[in-house]
């Protein structure tokens, strides 16, 4: 009852425009242990972005505005209504130059770092990565144009898994999980000769880890190099988003 209680108080705190986010970030540092474990070991600079990302008072032009301190609430990028979301995931300008796809990859590039090559196939949409042909399934496996972030093929017990990220706004995870889902979930039962298994998982664009998304990670884990602990390989994860949010 008490945990059932905690999470409405949590939700109501969330629906609040502004007030609400310093309780909510308050309510994630005290839940979520591995993002609390590393968040104060980051440098000066980032910790102030994070905390003012999460509390919406960056200073965008939509907040510089709202404290009268600017006329316009323009992004000078693409004319927009520049709020945080905005600049950490919306601005067009900043998608159509790669920003949200070099974030998205260094995420990637990191799991891929940590998967035991030895001991299965492994493919991922980055260079040097591609399956024989492009793209991330082999023709061995299917057909297809789709290409997944990460598959792992477990030849030894005839298993392929298939790995989608997402880096969405804390808002939008459980939507985008559904849409990723949903968008490969047909390799399921299309893929006959192979037992195939899709996971959509995100990491929220300022390096959030959901409880659900840990659940995810700790099957992407096992596929990791021995060596790797889980705890680590989540914190890292995170903080090629914190890192990024820096520079």
């Amino acid at each position: 009852m008490v945990a059932e209680h905690d999470a409405k108080c949590l939700e109501k705190v969330k629906s609040l425009a502004v007030q609400g986010k310093t309780l909510e970030l308050a309510a994630v540092e005290s839940t979520d242990f591995t993002w609390r474990s590393f968040l104060y070991d980051l440098r000066k600079g980032t910790l102030k972005f994070l905390a003012n990302a999460h509390i919406d008072t960056l200073p965008t032009a939509a907040n510089l505005k709202r404290w009268k301190k600017s006329s316009s609430d323009k992004c000078k990028l693409c004319k927009g209504r520049q709020t945080t979301a905005h600049c950490l995931n919306i601005c067009k300008v900043a998608m159509e130059t790669g920003r949200w796809t070099w974030r998205h990859n260094n995420i990637v590039n990191y799991v891929v770092n940590c998967l035991d090559a030895a001991k299965f196939t492994i493919y991922s949409d980055i260079e040097g990565h591609e399956a024989p042909g492009g793209g991330t399934v082999p023709p061995e496996v299917t057909v297809t144009n789709l290409k997944p972030d990460i598959t792992i093929w477990d030849k030894v017990n005839n298993k392929f898994h298939i790995f989608e990220l997402t880096v969405p706004l804390d808002v939008n995870i459980s939507q985008r999980n559904l849409d990723k889902s949903n968008k490969y979930a047909h390799f399921s039962t299309d893929i006959t000769h192979i037992t195939t298994t899709v996971t959509a998982f995100e990491i929220s664009s300022l390096g959030n880890v959901s409880s659900e998304n840990r659940k995810r990670l700790n099957t992407l884990h096992k596929f990791c190099k021995a060596g790797i602990k889980l705890s680590m390989f989540v914190k890292n994860i995170s903080c090629c988003v914190e890192t990024i949010l820096s520079l």
